[in-house]
């Protein structure tokens, strides 16, 4: 199974924040999840980028996003 990924949830996955500022300075969609439903957000806390997350919370990211099997 291929899970369909936006380029904020690769860069947030990856921990590229440079990339997730330049997507997000240009109107990239902070809560739109993967095919999973996971959203950037729940990418970089998993993978503990910190910077990312707390980036994201600034700029109006749903804290309270779940996945597709209840998970935040």
């Amino acid at each position: 199974n291929q899970i369909s990924k936006t380029p904020l949830y690769e860069a947030s996955k990856n921990g590229s924040f440079d990339i997730v500022k330049l997507l997000v300075e240009n109107k990239a969609s902070l809560n739109k999840k993967a095919s999973n439903g996971i959203s950037p957000i729940n990418i970089a806390f998993q993978n503990d980028y910190i910077d990312i997350v707390k980036y994201l919370i600034e700029q109006g990211a749903d804290i309270n996003s779940i996945d597709n099997d209840g998970r935040s």
